[in-house]
């Protein structure tokens, strides 16, 4: 089978001095999928073409189930657009990256493998995934005079390294009944990053530090039906991370930024609990047409079991707190 899609757009007017003229974009994009025997293959090919750059993209992936595993594949390669504010800068908070991109937008190339199985109730997952960014333009908090960058910074600067970003991680999944309809569940996923060639410059140092080298969630519950129509999932969801530094919100444009390398985020240690997790409690509730859910988030912020979580407002934990919210779709 095969589908053609398009889209464009344009932006006549703004109100942001740096933006002058009209900009506008297209995209035209190609998918074909076939069955090669027991492979199954989808090819997605596109055009790419906006006011500043234009770049192609091919992706391919391959699922193939051999016995009770399940085998994907995928390659991507394509381009990341650049913002505006990354080349033109916005004065005085944000300094435009020197030198001009030459209409080529960012090659970005990434690949995934994988292979999942269920035996019984219980279901196990191994994916590895790489790709890699050349010219990796990015927001990055600079020195005003003689003072250190903090996390109230109004000033960044565009700026990306001489050599491309690459990062290589793996990802295990495991889930006891996590699809019944009735009864106790539980899921759980850990990840191990890799940031390649992370002292390859203080650029590519400061931005491997803003993601973990490991990270993971787990999530037990419960889900139960009554009166026939209102399904309830009821259950407890733990996120963890090891240390990093994150990223710094900046308050004039709103965007997130890559901090110095000297600040680290505080990570408890081994397995303590501390400002490196959150726990969750939420339920969901479906009657009908409707959605409801009750959230009771970050429920150790505070307390002698979690000291310090909260020493900034924006990193990366939200103060304890409870949320509540409907999802109900009408239809004239």
């Amino acid at each position: 089978t095969g589908s053609v899609r398009g889209a464009l757009w344009r932006i006549d007017e703004g109100n942001v001095p740096q933006i002058d003229g009209t900009r506008g974009a297209a995209h035209a994009l190609l998918r074909d999928s076939l069955r090669l025997g027991a492979t199954d293959l989808v090819v997605d090919a596109g055009g790419h073409v906006t006011t500043e750059q234009t770049y192609p993209s091919l992706t391919a992936r391959a699922r193939r189930s051999v016995g009770p595993l399940r085998l994907s594949a995928s390659a991507t390669a394509t381009g990341q657009r650049g913002a505006w504010i990354e080349d033109d800068g916005f004065a005085p908070y944000i300094r435009a990256l020197n030198g001009e991109r030459s209409g080529i937008a960012d090659h970005v190339i990434e690949g995934t493998v994988g292979a999942r199985t269920e035996v019984g109730p219980f279901a196990l997952g191994l994916n590895a995934f790489a790709h890699q960014i050349r010219n990796a333009v990015d927001l990055y908090a600079v020195s005003t005079g003689a003072s250190p960058p903090t996390t109230i910074t109004d000033t960044v600067a565009a700026r990306a390294p001489s050599t491309p970003v690459q990062r290589a991680g793996l990802t295990l999944s495991l889930g006891w009944r996590e699809d019944a309809r009735r009864g106790l569940y539980a899921t759980g996923r850990g990840t191990l990053l890799k940031s390649l060639r992370a002292n390859a410059s203080p650029l590519h140092a400061r931005l491997a530090r803003t993601l973990p080298r490991a990270y993971g969630e787990g999530r037990i519950g419960a889900r139960f039906v009554l009166f026939t129509d209102l399904t309830t999932d009821l259950y407890v969801r733990a996120r963890g991370w090891t240390a990093m530094n994150s990223r710094w919100f900046h308050p004039p444009t709103g965007r997130l930024v890559v901090p110095p390398r000297q600040t680290p985020v505080p990570n408890a240690p081994g397995l303590d609990v501390g400002p490196s997790g959150t726990v969750d409690v939420r339920a969901e509730v479906r009657l009908r047409g409707a959605q409801l859910f009750f959230t009771f988030q970050n429920v150790q912020a505070g307390t002698q079991l979690q000291p310090g979580t909260f020493v900034v407002p924006v990193y990366p934990l939200p103060p304890q707190q409870f949320r509540f919210g409907v999802f109900w779709p009408i239809f004239d």
